[in-house]
């Protein structure tokens, strides 16, 4: 979301950040259990105020309830304080604020034209930008989830979209794992979207907010669908510090995107093994279509071949690994898979799916003993058959 002036299937349940919950400490919980907002933990209204400049909604303190063990923020066609219609809004401004982190609720928003339900976070301090949108969705489009960063002091922003379920039908979660570096969310437990933009200069502690939004150019004016009223249900709120010994979600594997040596038969980082007809069966590049960036990797041949994809980290602290990638396969090969081995166990892999679509496939405590891991894409295919990869990760948990 982005403000002008004054700054900031069934249901699924996440519940956890991503990895191993060792490396991870909880800092807020709010289940909303009791028959009251816990004032503790909340404010209702805005961490500034009660209104928007460029809303038409004023938030107040009646329409946020509680009870059956979620909080119910309310909208309803009903002036008060100078705006058209009263909605229900929490922050947790000078009560919960961190920098960096995984934070998560699990919501059903509300349905119909004008609305706009968010759950974003902005510094305490009120200065603005930086700015990070867990999720915005549309009362008019409820499947769609809209996640973004705003960054840098001539408001740059990198967002991304995600059509899923129903989102007003039933319970959803959706999360950050907020780090210096990056950026990366997640709906329901699964990635959907990353983001490497403005990791400089998005931090300082956040507080967070829960609302709904009304008017606007974006979510349009109301019109004769509008309800009278519709409720955003918030069903827990939670937030995560990674330990400080945890190398948690770091990355190691290098240029895991691709985008470092562009399209190439040697990727930057990449390491390649052939059989006789594999030789420039395995490459890089920036045509087509990718899953982040603007490359991606591919293993294709006109004819049968046979070659492997890899890179050999060395000096890993032993512990529990995870490596997982991006993927997209014809399918029909006898062998196309994502592997771990030389880690100090036996060989470990997963097939990649028959699909056009990007899917992530992943390998979970791959236990490295010893140092080393080798890890890469393997294909034994036939002549026209093809896969692609991007996007690899390979942390420790």
């Amino acid at each position: 979301m982005c403000l002008a002036s004054t700054l900031l299937l069934p249901a699924f349940s996440h519940a956890a950040p991503p990895g191993s919950l060792s490396s991870w400490t909880q800092t807020f919980g709010e289940e909303f259990n009791g028959t009251s907002l816990d004032t503790s933990k909340w404010n209702t209204g805005y961490g500034w105020g009660r209104v928007t400049d460029w809303s038409l909604e004023y938030s107040a303190p009646e329409n946020v309830s509680v009870s059956d063990g979620a909080c119910h923020l309310k909208v309803e066609r009903r002036a008060q304080g100078g705006r058209s219609f009263s909605s229900g809004g929490i922050n947790t401004k000078n009560k919960f604020a961190q920098q960096y982190g995984y934070f998560e609720a699990r919501l059903k928003v509300a349905k119909g034209q004008s609305f706009l339900n968010a759950f974003w976070g902005k510094r305490n301090d009120e200065s603005w930008p930086p700015e990070i949108d867990i999720t915005e969705v549309l009362g008019r489009d409820v499947t769609r989830t809209f996640k973004t960063v705003h960054y840098d002091a001539d408001h740059k922003k990198n967002g991304s979209s995600w059509v899923g379920p129903d989102f007003s039908a039933g319970f959803h979660t959706f999360g950050v794992d907020w780090g210096a570096t990056q950026s990366i969310f997640y709906v329901d437990g699964i990635e959907r979207f990353r983001t490497t933009a403005g990791a400089g200069s998005i931090n300082g502690p956040f507080y967070w907010m829960l609302n709904i939004h009304v008017g606007g150019d974006w979510a349009g004016a109301p019109d004769s669908t509008t309800p009278g009223s519709a409720v955003m249900d918030v069903d827990w709120v939670r937030a995560w510090k990674r330990n400080s010994s945890s190398q948690g979600t770091v990355n190691l594997a290098s240029n895991p995107g691709f985008e470092a040596s562009g399209a190439t038969q040697t990727p930057s980082g990449w390491s390649e093994w052939s059989d006789i007809y594999g030789a420039g069966a395995s490459y890089s590049e920036t045509a087509g279509n990718h899953h982040g960036g603007a490359a991606h990797a591919t293993h294709y041949a006109t004819s049968a071949y046979r070659v492997y994809t890899f890179q050999t980290k060395t000096n890993l602290a032993d512990g529990l690994y995870t490596l997982r990638a991006w993927v997209k396969s014809s399918g029909g090969q006898k062998t196309a898979r994502l592997e771990a081995k030389d880690y100090g166990g036996t060989l470990r892999a997963v097939t990649f799916p028959q699909t056009s679509t990007w899917t992530q496939i992943e390998l979970r405590d791959i236990a490295v003993s010893g140092g080393n891991c080798t890890f890469g894409v393997l294909s034994d295919a036939s002549g026209g058959q093809w896969l692609n990869f991007d996007d690899v990760d390979f942390f420790r948990q």
